[in-house]
């Protein structure tokens, strides 16, 4: 868990400290590696109460920290799977999702 929360806390505080200097693909990029860490705790079987604590205790702004909560919930919305295969399509078409919803609303 605690490799966890330095990837959360990596990924979120790198996206505001350069935001100006990034590209939309870059931001959109951002969004979904945290969309996929995301589902891949959900897929793992994470609770949603320890990933929302997680992330309420990070060092991150209201902007990131609404976001991470919104990608949270649509991830925990989505069925968990038991075989690899299933796992793995699940997590690349959330990391997709989001993306593609990243890209639409910032171009």
């Amino acid at each position: 868990m605690k490799k966890l929360v330095i990837t959360l806390i990596l990924v979120l505080i790198a996206t505001p400290a350069i935001a100006e200097e990034r590209t939309w693909q870059e931001s959109c990029q951002t969004t979904a590696n945290l969309a996929e860490i995301v589902m891949t705790r959900r897929q793992e079987g994470v609770s949603i109460v320890e990933m929302v604590t997680i992330v309420k205790d990070m060092p991150i702004g209201s902007k990131e920290r609404e976001l991470t909560e919104s990608i949270l919930v649509d991830a925990y919305g989505q069925p968990k799977f038991s075989t690899e295969e299933y796992i793995e399509e699940a997590i690349t078409d959330f990391k997709n999702e989001v993306y593609l919803e990243c890209a639409k609303s910032m171009r």
